[in-house]
């Protein structure tokens, strides 16, 4: 059986999602007057958590996890599907693992162009430019005008853009000239079970 090299690999995946931090012990629980240690664990503490670049719902989408989970549910199903999908036979990375990487590295680029705020923001023609590189597109017909387009310029990002859901329409608008365009790309953060 091959579990030890997929529970490193899975580490990786974690990892390169990136930890905010990581802590070997538990959170300590408060005590009560008697100075006695409850039994259950409180709630993750801050140094718990992951770092997920983008919206939750995008994230879930590509790792191929229900919208309907609870947060601390998160991590281990991704583990599992990692485990049970990620790999062939012989250890060679599945096209799962390929698309979950891929996401992650274009949810890191579009965090970027979001700033401190957590929004995308694109007004003009030349506001739309670095966005559209991260997202695969180019503008087709005239820029500004009635006329123009969104085409695909590299089809791997474009299938990851749009197989995340990125609101696609609403850009298109912007770029011919209607209301500038902003998207909510906050990062998410998950507890870590450990």
């Amino acid at each position: 059986m091959n579990f030890p090299f997929r529970f490193r690999i899975l580490l990786l995946v974690i990892l390169s999602i990136h930890c905010n931090s990581w802590s070997a012990t538990p959170p300590s629980a408060p005590s009560d007057r008697t100075g006695n240690q409850p039994s259950q664990v409180t709630a993750p503490s801050t140094d718990q958590l992951v770092v997920i670049p983008g919206p939750l719902r995008s994230f879930l989408r590509m790792a191929g996890i229900s919208q309907k989970v609870a947060p601390e549910e998160i991590i281990p199903l991704l583990s599992h599907n990692v485990f049970e999908l990620g790999y062939v036979a012989n250890n060679q990375p599945t096209e799962y693992l390929f698309l979950l990487n891929g996401y992650v590295r274009q949810a890191r680029e579009l965090t970027s162009l979001a700033g401190p705020d957590g929004v995308i923001r694109a007004s003009n023609c030349d506001d739309v430019k670095p966005l559209l590189l991260v997202l695969g597109y180019q503008t087709g017909g005239n820029c500004g005008q009635n006329n123009a387009f969104l085409e695909t310029a590299e089809p791997k990002k474009a299938f990851l853009t749009i197989d995340s859901g990125f609101p696609l329409p609403d850009l298109e608008e912007t770029i011919k000239g209607g209301k500038a365009f902003a998207y909510p790309y906050p990062a998410s953060r998950v507890p870590v079970l450990f």
